[in-house]
């Protein structure tokens, strides 16, 4: 047996209406099996024609134009056919949306590498952002700033050259696409102050340059009682001698005036004997400009430790005594033999300081306690045995 077709859909309105669409919504009939809707609509005072067909409850119609009045009405449709037409209702599009109109009151302030820009937004007008032009002149605003995004009215143009001349306009951004430009403003960036010529420094009158400091300091202890030290010059090479100084780890270092462990050689090398032998002694090198022996025209010191080298087991005593006669201007030798019958030779050296005895003279290989120099003329030069 056939049924009925449903009853007719109610409480039909509109939402979200703008300038191209709207929002239809109803509640479904309380009586009949529903399977779809028509939805129906009119316009300019024609008849209701159907435009789509859903199952749900509400229809978007998107194919509609900007200030126009509508008409809808709606009809449920089930197994047993059509049913009534719901309440008509009557919408009216709003107008199309335009872009903004045109920012005014726009001014420039320039400063030092940099344009501040301000202006005054368009009333009731939907904006979004802004768009700032900058050009030569005002025919020619090619260069697109920034555009901002935020509705901030002012803005500032970091990307101006000091001393050059800019024309600016703004324009509005909405919905609707960019508005107008405002009002052209023209301003010059301000050039650089003058760069001043600082007046000539006088051309100071220079001294000496003091000295610096030595490289390398090395010692070395071969022979019992012996030091070699050895070093390189100051990298300016500005040092006319060197001073010296040598003292026991145990000891004071030794004043200026101190002959027997202080020592002005020229050479980058120098030699001592006559240390105490197993002793750990320290050595100070500096550089120094002859004709300048203060010490503001002396470089700074460099320092080493070397432990002197003491006999080996069963070596030789010492010999004593050591007397230098003249004979005929030769150096005769003499001194007294140690305590040791076990005495094979001796060495003679010969320096020019008691303790710098660089000169090996002779390995006599004899026992005997004398020696001439037949080498060296007398000239004070100190000699040793041992």
């Amino acid at each position: 047996m056939k049924g009925h077709p449903p009853a007719a859909p109610t409480g039909l309105s509109s939402s979200n209406v703008a300038h191209n669409t709207a929002t239809i919504s109803w509640t479904a009939p309380a009586r009949g099996a529903v399977t779809s809707y028509h939805v129906l609509r009119a316009t300019d005072g024609g008849a209701l024609t159907r435009i789509d067909t859903i199952t749900g409850t509400s229809h978007v119609d998107d194919t509609i134009s900007a200030q126009t009045e509508y008409i809808y009405a709606v009809t449920a449709t089930g197994p047993d056919g059509d049913g009534a037409q719901s309440t008509s209702i009557t919408v009216t599009t709003l107008a199309e949306p335009t872009p903004p109109s045109a920012p005014t009151s726009l001014s420039a302030q320039a400063q030092d590498g940099s344009v501040n820009l301000s202006w005054t937004a368009p009333t009731g007008d939907d904006v979004t952002g802004y768009r700032i032009l900058r050009g030569p002149d005002t025919d020619r605003l090619a260069t697109l700033v920034v555009d901002t995004g935020d509705t901030k009215t002012r803005y500032t143009d970091t990307s101006v050259v000091d001393g050059s001349s800019y024309v600016y306009a703004v324009a509005a951004v909405g919905s609707a696409g960019v508005g107008e430009q405002s009002q052209s403003v023209s301003i010059t960036a301000p050039a650089p102050p003058p760069t001043a010529t600082p007046a000539p420094s006088p051309t100071p009158t220079l001294g000496p340059v003091r000295p610096g400091g030595v490289n390398r300091l090395t010692l070395t202890s071969a022979e019992p009682g012996q030091l070699v030290i050895t070093w390189t010059a100051p990298e300016a090479d500005t040092a006319d001698d060197y001073r010296v100084t040598w003292t026991r780890s145990d000891q004071n270092w030794p004043s200026w005036h101190d002959e027997d462990r202080n020592a002005y050689p020229i050479a980058t090398t120098l030699t001592i004997n006559g240390l105490d032998e197993g002793v750990e002694y320290m050595v100070r090198v500096r550089a120094r400009m002859d004709q300048y022996t203060a010490s503001p025209w002396s470089g700074p010191w460099s320092q080493a430790k070397q432990t002197v080298s003491a006999p080996p087991e069963g070596a030789a005593a010492t010999p004593t005594g050591l007397v230098v006669a003249l004979d005929y201007g030769v150096p005769v030798l003499s001194w007294n033999d140690p305590a040791d019958d076990s005495i094979t030779g001796y060495r003679i050296r010969r320096g020019s300081h008691a303790n710098d005895m660089p000169v090996l003279v002779n390995d006599t290989g004899s026992p005997a306690n004398t020696y001439t120099d037949d080498t060296a003329q007398a000239s004070g030069i100190p000699p040793g045995v041992r």
